[in-house]
């Protein structure tokens, strides 16, 4: 997530207030596998609870799955939207783009779009390595 928030930036947006709370938000959503939750003391009785069980090893797998989609779910709940408010901020976002090009006079203009010039830039790449290797 913050690879991608850091390749949308441009010269402009990085290194603005946004754009660093926009690149903390994501990297605590790529951490959310590592958060631990208020509920760590029940999922631990748990865990001492399958140990104890004929199918140990099949109940601790249940466990620990289900252990990693509460921490995934709380951190993305509680950041992904402050990460969208974050990237409309900055007019990453269709959403942000649209509401910009309506306020503009004229309504034609369109503002920079850091992602499409990111994939027009592959674009570009992809073509010349497949020409070269054409020749």
């Amino acid at each position: 997530m913050s690879l991608a928030v850091r390749k949308a930036l441009d010269d402009e947006t990085a290194g603005t207030p946004a754009a660093e709370l926009a690149l903390v938000y994501a990297a605590r959503i790529d951490e959310a596998t590592h958060v631990r939750l208020p509920l760590d003391r029940a999922m631990q009785n748990l865990r001492r609870a399958c140990v104890a069980h004929p199918e140990m090893d099949k109940m601790l797998g249940a466990l620990d799955k289900v252990n990693a989609a509460l921490s995934a779910v709380s951190v993305a709940g509680e950041l992904g939207p402050k990460l969208l408010a974050s990237l409309d901020a900055l007019l990453l976002t269709p959403k942000a783009r649209s509401a910009l090009k309506d306020k503009l006079p004229g309504g034609d203009a369109q503002p920079a779009n850091p992602l499409g010039a990111l994939r027009q830039e592959q674009d570009e790449l992809k073509a010349r390595r497949e020409r070269n290797r054409a020749s």
